[in-house]
């Protein structure tokens, strides 16, 4: 076996290959398992709801896109101040960075409603939600 870097090409074609034949598995396994549409839709199916429903999608696009970046900042942000503060701080890193790792030890999955009664609907607990990830 040839030991060393790809060719550009094979660096090209090798992860488009890839993923279109996990795209074709996913098509054609998942009715040959019997798995049904409303649990896990074909690619084709997805397809056609974007094909559909398309001027739907981009409509919610923005928004979310405008919630997943600025939660991604602001998650950063607070990591970021977070270790500046621990490695200067012995203290407040003996004080709070247990806190920190019992916090980021529970689901996002149960934190999500006590962040919805905090901050209300809206895009604001979307957005903590987000930097808590």
């Amino acid at each position: 076996m040839k030991k060393g870097p790809l060719s550009p090409f094979a660096q090209t074609v090798l992860p488009i290959f890839g993923a279109g034949s996990l795209i074709l598995a996913w098509q054609v396994l998942l009715p040959l398992a019997g798995v049904p549409a409303y649990i896990v839709p074909t690619p084709t199916a997805i397809a056609g709801v974007f094909a559909s429903n398309g001027s739907l999608l981009l409509s919610n696009l923005w928004p979310t896109a405008i919630e997943a970046l600025s939660g991604f900042v602001l998650g950063n942000l607070a990591a970021v101040l977070l270790a500046i503060v621990f490695v200067h701080s012995r203290t407040l890193q003996a004080a709070y960075f247990p806190v920190v790792l019992f916090f980021n030890t529970i689901p996002v999955l149960a934190l999500a409603p006590v962040v919805i009664l905090i901050f209300g609907l809206g895009m604001l607990p979307k957005i903590v939600i987000a930097a808590v990830i």
